[in-house]
């Protein structure tokens, strides 16, 4: 099996072996998993960061999407969720706030959101066998640059949660992506991968 960390703020790849397949939680050691009953906490942002005066930001939170990948003969096993790395998000204690955590959240579903989308178009993709890693590879490139640029667009225009209205228009988008996207709310994908492995 391996797992892809797609990170952005520091949206990055990084990708590792593993020889386990380990059933995901809603929560397991660093990480949250997207839930629709779980909702971030303050609990969840465990970096103390020491923040200069110059520096607006009051929270961040590193949401992830993991993607495991699990062979099984000639079936292709995935598990893609949306996740928040505990150990590096951080809060302003100061700014401990309804406010502030909502906006974060808005980060977190943002980011479902897009792995919603991503698990889409890889039920649609056809892979081919030769090229199957590379081609997954440009399909997360792709839509992590679509999240990125879509978690700027919710700061921008929500002033970092300081425009209360364009804040309360974008929880009410969010909420309406969340629920047309429901049919891929699964965080497990199968697929036939003849040759593959």
């Amino acid at each position: 099996m391996s797992d892809y960390l797609i990170y952005k703020r520091g949206l990055k790849v990084t990708i590792a072996s593993l020889f386990l397949f380990v059933c995901l939680a809603y929560e397991s050691g660093d990480y949250v998993y997207w839930n629709q009953r779980r909702y971030l906490t303050w609990e969840d942002f465990r970096v103390r960061r020491q923040i200069s005066k110059e520096d607006k930001s009051v929270a961040g939170t590193d949401c992830v999407c993991k993607i495991s990948i699990r062979p099984e003969g000639n079936l292709i096993h995935l598990q893609v969720n949306a996740v928040v790395n505990k150990a590096k998000s951080w809060v302003k204690e100061s700014s401990r706030n309804a406010k502030i955590l909502a906006h974060e959240q808005g980060h977190f579903d943002i980011v479902e959101i897009n792995t919603r989308n991503f698990r889409r178009d890889i039920k649609a993709h056809a892979f081919k066998t030769a090229t199957y890693k590379s081609e997954l590879d440009s399909m997360t490139r792709i839509c992590w640059a679509e999240t990125d640029a879509e978690q700027d667009l919710y700061d921008k225009e929500t002033a970092h949660s300081n425009n209360s209205e364009a804040q309360s228009a974008w929880l009410k988008k969010i909420e309406l992506d969340l629920k047309a996207s429901e049919a891929y709310a699964n965080p497990e994908i199968t697929f036939l991968g003849e040759g593959l492995w």
